[in-house]
Order: structure tokens, then C-alpha cells, then sequence
């Protein structure tokens, strides 16, 4: 009988990869469990898994057997995580992975630091591998990222005498909130005299994202004014 011999390359993968069983020492091989000699097979489960192949001699019909061992890693089961899903432009997001050993993102992020993603809706895949096996797999999220809205500052007149009013307006936003005790459309009387910015913040209700736009007003102090008669008593007729 022919001295079979029964090899595999590798002899240990990740399930969804292939490994190609050779037969040697013989001239025709047959194997079990669905595999052609040669020929890469993917197996369809993980474990520890014993090939068996005849290996026949064509002159004699003489033949014998060989059989190999091979260990299938399962995959980890990764998962993709985010400390948030949805934020305004600007703010930091932190994506995690869990289930395996390390891990891998795209899009410019690493895992566990918080990024300022840019603006829209961006799906970050990461690969998470356990270092034991090497086996990878992956996982996915999606960043919606809302921009700011382009918030305006103006003011009725920009130069006003003290005791004047007036009147300051946010655009470009859904709701406005001045400072320096303003009401947006209002019209406001300044306490003193000077050069004063005033900043509104101006919010997007539907996402919650704002922004802020200010204007400067100069408020004049008032001529103190004086009136004299000379002299302030007189007879009539005289001037």
C-alpha cells in the first residue's frame, strides 16, 4: 500500500477563510467532508475538525489512508458604540469598540478619544481583532453631525444720545438670546454712555445647534446745558 500523507495550509484559520488540503505519496486523492485535493475549502463552522484521504496507487488499485487536523477560530462579535450619535457642529464625539482585544476606526477616529467629526451623516466602521487568534471582525455606526446656524447681529442705529432707544435683531436662526438685558426686536434704552458689544446667541430649534453674531452700539453722554440772562432783572423797556 502507498504511504499517504494528509497536509493542510494552514492548519488553523478563521472561519470564512480557506485552507487547501494536499495528499501525498500516492497518485489520486480522495478526501471527505467535501473537500477536492488541492483545491482551497472554506469551512462552514468553527471547532477542531479531522480531514480524512485515500490516496490510490492507478497501476495497483492499492491504497491507504492519511488524515490532518485543523482548528477553526470563530469570529468576535464586535460592536460599535458612540458617547452620542447626533451633535452640532464643533462638538466632540467618542466611538468605542467591544467584543475583541483591539481596535481599528476609519474615518480619522480612534477608539475611546473624543474627534470633532465634520458635517453630515458619516457611518464609522471599526475592526475589532482578538489578539489570541488574530481573527478580525467588524462593526458600524453612524455620526449625524448638524451644522450651526449663520447667525446676524444688527442694530437699529449703531450711534444713539443717551436716554435713546434702541432696536437689536438676530437673523438667520429660530429664537435669539441677547445679552446686556435685550430683547430680540424690543427696543432698549442703554443705562450709560460708551461703546458696547452686544452678542446674541441664535438657535436652530429643530436640532439645537447655535451660534452667536454681535454689534457694537456707541451711546453720547448728553451736552450739559446752561442758560444765563444778563442781568436777570430789569425794568421794563430795558434789555
Amino acid at each position: 500500500n502507498p504511504t499517504v500523507t494528509a497536509t493542510a495550509t494552514p492548519d488553523e484559520i478563521c472561519i470564512g477563510e480557506s485552507v487547501t488540503f494536499t495528499g501525498g505519496g500516492a497518485e489520486t486523492y480522495v478526501w471527505d467532508g467535501g473537500v477536492t485535493d488541492g483545491v482551497p475549502f472554506t469551512p462552514a463552522a468553527s471547532g477542531t475538525f479531522t480531514f480524512n484521504v485515500t490516496g490510490s496507487v492507478g497501476a495497483t488499485s492499492c491504497e491507504n489512508t492519511a488524515s490532518v487536523d485543523i482548528l477553526v477560530h470563530d469570529l468576535p462579535t464586535v460592536t460599535a458604540s458612540a458617547d452620542v450619535s447626533e451633535v452640532c457642529e464643533g462638538e466632540m464625539v467618542t466611538l468605542t469598540g467591544g467584543g475583541a482585544d483591539t481596535y481599528a476606526w476609519d474615518g480619522g477616529a480612534t477608539d475611546g478619544v473624543a474627534f470633532a467629526p465634520p458635517i453630515g451623516t458619516t457611518t464609522y466602521t471599526v475592526t475589532g481583532t482578538n489578539t489570541t487568534t488574530t481573527c478580525d471582525n467588524t462593526a458600524t455606526i453612524d455620526i449625524t453631525v448638524n451644522p450651526n446656524p449663520v447667525v446676524t447681529a444688527t442694530a437699529s442705529a449703531s450711534e444713539i444720545c443717551l436716554g435713546e432707544a434702541v432696536t437689536f435683531t438676530g437673523g438667520g436662526a429660530d429664537s435669539y438670546v441677547w445679552d446686556g438685558g435685550v430683547t430680540d426686536g424690543v427696543p432698549f434704552t442703554p443705562a450709560a454712555a460708551g461703546t458696547f458689544t452686544y452678542t446674541v446667541t441664535g438657535t436652530n430649534t429643530a436640532t439645537g445647534c447655535q451660534e452667536t453674531a454681535s454689534v457694537e452700539v456707541t451711546i453720547y453722554d448728553n451736552p450739559t446745558v446752561t442758560a444765563t440772562a444778563t442781568p436777570d432783572e430789569i425794568c421794563i423797556g430795558e434789555s
